[in-house]
This record gives structure tokens, sequence and C-alpha cells, in this order.
């Protein structure tokens, strides 16, 4: 239900937690961003998508904000999800990310 809501096909990245830098949120976009080669696709022209679902905390608003429309429109923000969207959200995606930094 999460891939159709959110219209994804393809490998999907995903993200659960507040989108904060101490979560790892902006290296996860700018890891996520240096493996595109531009177009949308990933290098070796397979398809990614990048959702990142949570708590937009201010940090997180003011980094994903100054980025360039072409990255920024790549990434997918939900923002807080009920129980059930998390559900949905985690059986929804390929690869679940998961960071700390202390």
């Amino acid at each position: 239900r999460f891939r159709e809501r959110w219209g994804l096909s393809g490998r999907t990245i995903g993200f659960l937690g507040a989108l904060t830098s101490d979560k790892g949120a902006q290296d996860l976009v700018r890891a996520f961003l240096s493996l595109e080669d531009g177009s949308g696709a990933a290098k070796g022209n397979e398809e990614v998508a990048l959702v990142l679902a949570g708590t937009v905390r201010d940090d997180f608003h003011l980094f994903f904000n100054k980025l360039p429309d072409r990255d920024s429109s790549r990434i997918i923000v939900t923002g807080a999800l009920t129980e059930e969207e998390k559900r949905d959200f985690l059986a929804g995606i390929d690869i679940l990310f998961i960071a700390q930094q202390s």
C-alpha cells in the first residue's frame, strides 16, 4: 500500500525516525545523491528512491530547503506516520537505513 500511495517503483531506501542531523538523515541524503548519476537513476541505470519518514526537525528542514530542486525532487519526505503507516512503510521498502551520530 505504501508504494502505491507514493508512486514508488524500483528499489527503495527508507529512513524512519526524526529527521535531524544527529540521526544521520542529512548524511543519508548526501550519500544517496552521490550514488545517482543525475537522471534520478542510480549508477548502473537502476531506479532508486529515497523515502524519509518521520518528524522533520528544524536543522533538517534548513538543510533540505537548501538543496537544489533537481536533488530535493528525487527524495520523498512523508512527515510523521501513524503506526499503521509505519508498518506499511517498512513492508514497502527494500533497504532500511539506521544510523545515529554520537
